[in-house]
């Protein structure tokens, strides 16, 4: 791929999330952004979770990854300079393991909300070091 298609994979990805985000929270009357958690939207008890965890976690988190693989391509130079990328590619990657495992918030102890817990604890960190 050119650097000009991973550049518009990298505009996507945040697009992507937030027309999803808009979308999937709308169809929800209880669900506010002010007290509930974006994992609430792909949980094992909502409506739709997939059509979130598809295009919210999974879909948006690949593309994160593509995106940081052609910046590590096109831009690192040093060995030193490719940790940020390293960092973006791994938050992609956490952030689909979110996705691959919706949150179960009636029980927290179980394996699959402690999957996605470490997906999005992951992206998170990860993001930070990127």
């Amino acid at each position: 791929m050119k650097s000009k298609q991973y550049a518009v994979i990298g505009f996507l990805a945040p697009i992507l999330f937030w027309f999803t985000y808009f979308i999937m929270a709308n169809q929800r009357p209880e669900y506010s952004f002010l007290t509930k958690g974006v994992s609430e939207l792909g949980s094992l008890d909502a409506p739709n979770k997939w059509v979130w965890n598809f295009f919210g976690y999974i879909l948006t988190g690949l593309l994160i990854s593509v995106f940081s693989f052609g910046l590590y391509k096109n831009i690192a130079i040093k060995k030193s300079s490719k940790l940020p990328f390293y960092g973006l590619l791994l938050s992609g990657v956490f952030m689909t393991i979110s996705g691959i495992f919706p949150g179960d918030f009636d029980n927290p102890q179980s394996t699959t909300m402690l999957l996605h817990t470490v997906g999005s604890f992951g992206s998170y960190t990860f993001f930070l070091i990127g």
